[in-house]
């Protein structure tokens, strides 16, 4: 009996294994064949930032200024709920100045990407001073990256 009950489970582990190495058909959307990473970069921090919060968001951008003053490169990718801090107006006097530090970024040589389903999601591709791009991209600069963190 014990023979048979170990033979079962050999049996059902196989068939769970066998499945789960079953690739996965994708079909992407047509946001998600936008490219415009540079395949050819090796970015030394990639940053992944979803948070729709302005702190986070303005830490995460301190970081990438910093990075870039020790010479790194650096590139951002924005997604999900994140992608709202960029397409709202904000003030000079805000504390947490998304804008003003994402500007600063961008002009020391640095890219922002934004996800495309993400923009059209939220019904724009009004989006200050972001690349709308796509998932494809956001794999190559997590893939290409030295070192990845998320926000």
């Amino acid at each position: 009996m014990k023979k048979l009950i170990g033979l079962f489970l050999v049996l059902v582990n196989i068939g769970i294994l066998s499945y789960a190495q079953t690739p996965v058909k994708y079909t992407p959307s047509p946001c998600e064949t936008v490219t415009t990473f540079d395949k050819t970069s090796t970015p030394d921090l990639g940053l992944l930032i979803y948070s729709d919060d302005a702190e986070t968001i303005w830490n995460a951008m301190r970081l990438a200024v910093y990075s870039q003053s020790k010479g790194d490169l650096v590139v951002v990718f924005v997604l999900g709920k994140a992608t709202d801090a960029y397409i709202r107006e904000q003030e000079e006097s805000d504390i947490y100045n998304v804008q003003k530090i994402s500007d600063t970024f961008l002009s020391n040589g640095g890219n922002i990407y934004l996800c495309a389903t993400c923009a059209k999601a939220r019904n724009t591709e009004e989006v200050q001073s972001c690349t709308i791009t796509s998932i494809a991209d956001m794999y190559e600069i997590v893939k290409r990256s030295k070192k990845v963190l998320t926000f």
